[in-house]
């Protein structure tokens, strides 16, 4: 996808403006424990932070294993975020996949719970990093 440098800076913010509302959506139904919405905002929190980042970086990918691969390709595996949000996100995944469509497993809220905070961290710092380089 070949983007000017205007779109592809409306597109960034667009998509970090979603990823903190998705995050903010995935607190109050946590709070509210109602553990299958909340595991799927908090996957997706994340990936709209994820494709954030890569419209920053220039690159695309047009499904949610592109996305994951791409991050990992292109960012987890050249040192540019910790190794252990590489491993956050893959278990986001896996929780919001299980969640929608295994007949046998439900999501906790107390296995969610010690993903919050990370979760939390992750967002923000895709996101700033996403930021950044919009502006640079």
């Amino acid at each position: 996808m070949s983007l000017s440098e205007e779109d592809r800076t409306a597109i960034v913010a667009y998509r970090i403006e979603k990823a903190n509302r998705t995050l903010r959506e995935a607190l109050i139904n946590f709070d509210l424990k109602l553990s299958a919405t909340a595991s799927n905002r908090l996957y997706y929190a994340a990936y709209h932070a994820v494709s954030a980042l890569l419209v920053s970086e220039g690159l695309t990918a047009k499904t949610h294993r592109g996305v994951r691969a791409m991050f990992y390709k292109e960012l987890l595996l050249k040192n540019r975020f910790p190794a252990k949000f590489g491993a956050l996100f893959s278990q986001l995944f896996d929780f919001r996949h299980d969640d929608d469509y295994d007949d046998y497993r439900d999501i906790t809220i107390e296995e969610l719970a010690p993903l919050i905070e990370p979760t939390k961290e992750f967002v923000d710092t895709i996101c700033e990093y996403a930021s950044k380089q919009r502006t640079e």
